[in-house]
């Protein structure tokens, strides 16, 4: 982890309506949208000192392998993290009946110190998440992680050792990224 200089937080390409389906696919949008961030990254990004990881879904990975091709960069679906590492424990406990984004009512909370003790903290989800990229021992000094939404908000916002060059709390958009650089 102390090579990382730079992470790019990456939000996974739009994916079909079902959102009860774990395994749901992009949809033609989606990938053509990931396509189109990707040529922003090439701009950014050192492809020879850059590693892409994802969490373990099909939207992410199928997310990955885009960025991957795009950008000319080794994807090795062997560095897909867990996404036991991002879960919020107690997710039930915040459902409302007003169909609102669950991690727009998370951050919410937060925002007003009336987080449940029972729900998982943005700083538990952020130490798994250093403790699972730490776990690869990458080399590489920029590191792209393709996630879900909820997940990188969380992680971004709540650790110490990456600044966001915007420290405005945003809700990603499908295919959206967000850079941290080290402090």
């Amino acid at each position: 982890m102390n090579n990382i200089k730079t992470i790019i937080m990456f939000r996974h390409g739009e994916t079909t309506s079902d959102k009860t389906n774990p395994n749901r696919s992009l949809t033609k949008n989606g990938i053509i949208c990931t396509v189109k961030q990707a040529s922003k990254l090439t701009n950014i990004i050192n492809a020879n000192s850059c590693e892409i990881f994802s969490t373990n879904t099909i939207r992410t990975i199928n997310t990955a392998k885009i960025l991957a091709r795009e950008l000319s960069i080794n994807f090795r679906e062997e560095y897909c993290v867990d996404m036991s590492s991002f879960l919020i424990k107690g997710w039930d406990l915040i459902r409302d009946t007003t169909n609102k984004d669950l991690t727009k009512i998370y951050l919410d909370l937060i925002n007003r110190n009336q987080l449940p003790p029972e729900i998982t903290t943005p700083l538990q989800v952020t130490q798994r998440f250093l403790e699972a990229i730490a776990n690869t021992n990458t080399q590489a000094t920029t590191i792209i992680l393709v996630a879900n939404g909820g997940s990188i908000e969380i992680a971004s916002y709540f650790q110490n050792t990456f600044r966001p060059r915007s420290l405005k709390l945003k809700i990603l958009n499908y295919s959206e990224f967000l850079i941290l650089n080290k402090y």
